[in-house]
């Protein structure tokens, strides 16, 4: 896809394309972009630094720069030159959407935790079970 967006005629078309994508404020269009141009599944995968074995989506330039070009013209500066939204304000919501991806249908999912608590287990008892597996108690 990267290589498809290094020809300006192609990026051109895609970028019209997606800039027709509506959201009312400016994270609602970031979010609705990027489920046009990606599956959960993939943005499961990633994060905006890659850590914790992801990948990094800032590598992906071409598609960074696709995604905020296509929210900004949705929001282009007031008549006084302000900017109504920012390229690092986009770039950083990207993050959080890619953070959530996860929970959302068809995304990878979170892997599951242990609620010791809720488990009821505490050391006295794990030590306990050891106890039985490896010397097993009943032979004293």
């Amino acid at each position: 896809f990267e290589s498809i967006l290094s020809q300006n005629t192609h990026r051109k078309k895609i970028l019209k394309n997606l800039s027709k994508i509506g959201g009312q404020q400016f994270e609602e269009n970031t979010r609705n972009v990027m489920r046009k141009l990606m599956s959960n599944g993939l943005m499961s995968q990633m994060n905006k630094d890659g850590q914790r074995g992801k990948r990094r989506f800032l590598d992906f330039e071409r598609v960074v720069e696709l995604i905020k070009d296509a929210v900004l013209i949705n929001f282009p500066p007031s008549s006084d030159g302000t900017p109504k939204v920012t390229g690092a304000q986009v770039e950083k919501y990207m993050g959080m959407v890619l953070k959530r991806a996860p929970d959302r249908k068809g995304g990878a999912g979170r892997p599951e935790k242990v609620d010791f608590e809720k488990e009821n287990v505490s050391d006295q008892n794990a030590d306990s079970e050891v106890k039985k597996v490896v010397f097993d108690e009943s032979e004293e």
